[in-house]
């Protein structure tokens, strides 16, 4: 089988001649190529017989990126003011628009500085979004279809072939968006305090993906990456919330996709043990990153009892304390113990809990490589 073969058969639950290899590669492709580009990713293919999934872009987030122009956006002014701090620079952007002014503050790490994350990430000090007025100013710097990003998926898909599956990426409402311009603080609070003014926000980005979705399904595009972690329990929201709140939104996206016979790739990698009977009322395909304890809160065996024949799960191996910071005999165990478990039956897809970080153990990347084909194989 071919390493696209394999994954859609297992997300088929079909059989497979060996359980798909298909971690979050990050760290993995650059030791050996000094990038984590998608060349990279093929050339990785020459040292490590795995499965990649490559992830391309699927829709904006420029909420996220505090040296955005909003370039796209008719009607507004952007001033970008950056001022240099010891370890930070402070990025203040002040937006003009038709309905009054918005303004925002980031702190972006300086190169070699990772308090904020691996990337490292910026932080708001201040969001764009402060009160129901503000909403009607948001409006002019939501982005529209970009129609585009279908023929950068399709050209990479025509590139990969066989080697691997191709996903266009297209993140939850608060994902970079709703959960950007406004804290998840002032969210979760909002939704008791103002649930109307919520449920706006909210909707306002549902609509945009929703059209982004369909200009990339008319397109071609059939394999969707639907992240939602700012919806997570690991991010403060409980089951409850979960049903109310992010149920009805995951699943009209699934129903689209499907409407055009594509599939949906839940990411999340926190805690999901306990709305897997949501995601299976929502018709998603596959759900990762399925992490275990103490990082997550996943089961596998009782996930497959359960659940097994309903859905498909790919991930598992934690990439902190089992690849980053155990040994060779805790890759392999951890390995051996997803391929025997998650493997019965069909419908799993070996990965980790997200990407390889730096500092991991050449042996221990070597190592999750070699098991995974060794305890993987069905023939």
């Amino acid at each position: 089988m071919t390493s696209k073969q394999r994954i859609l058969a297992a997300v088929a639950h079909r059989e497979v001649d060996t359980i798909p290899v298909t971690p979050r590669l990050g760290y993995a492709s650059t030791i050996h190529f000094g990038s984590g580009d998608i060349m990279a990713h093929l050339r990785l293919k020459s040292v490590y017989d795995y499965d990649p999934q490559f992830i391309l872009p699927g829709n904006h987030y420029p909420f996220f990126d505090p040296f955005s122009t909003f370039k796209d956006c008719d009607g507004i002014r952007v001033e970008i003011d950056i001022k240099d701090e010891e370890r930070v620079k402070r990025v203040t952007k002040r937006y003009s628009t038709p309905e009054g002014p918005l303004r925002e503050v980031y702190l972006v790490p300086k190169p070699g500085h990772k308090e904020f994350g691996e990337s490292p990430n910026p932080v708001h000090t201040e969001h764009l979004v402060k009160a129901p007025a503000d909403l009607k100013r948001l409006r002019y710097l939501v982005p529209g279809t970009d129609p585009a990003l279908a023929n950068d998926y399709l050209n990479t898909q025509a590139i990969v072939g066989d080697e691997g599956l191709c996903l266009a990426t297209v993140y939850g409402a608060l994902d970079h968006q709703a959960g950007s311009v406004m804290s998840m603080e002032q969210i979760m609070v909002g939704i008791y305090e103002d649930p109307a003014f919520v449920d706006e926000l909210i909707a306002l980005f549902q609509r945009q993906l929703i059209a982004q979705t369909k200009v990339l399904l008319e397109a071609g595009v059939r394999n969707f990456f639907c992240p939602y972690y700012y919806h997570s329990l690991s991010a403060g929201w409980s089951p409850e919330h979960f049903r109310t709140l992010t149920l009805p939104l995951v699943a009209e996206q699934a129903a689209l996709i499907h409407r055009y016979d594509g599939l949906v790739f839940y990411y999340d990698d926190g805690k999901h043990m306990r709305i897997l009977p949501q995601l299976i009322e929502a018709e998603v395909d596959v759900v990762e990153t399925c992490t275990p304890p103490p990082v997550g809160d996943f089961d596998l065996a009782e996930a497959k009892r359960a659940y097994g024949e309903r859905i498909a799960f790919k991930g598992y191996v934690d990439l902190i304390y089992v690849l980053q910071k155990g040994t060779v005999d805790d890759v392999r165990e951890a390995v051996r113990y997803a391929c025997e478990v998650g493997g019965e039956g069909g419908g799993f897809i070996l990965g980790t809990s997200d990407s390889m970080r730096s500092g991991t153990p050449r042996e221990n990347i070597d190592a999750f490589f070699r098991y995974g084909r060794e305890y993987g194989r069905r023939e």
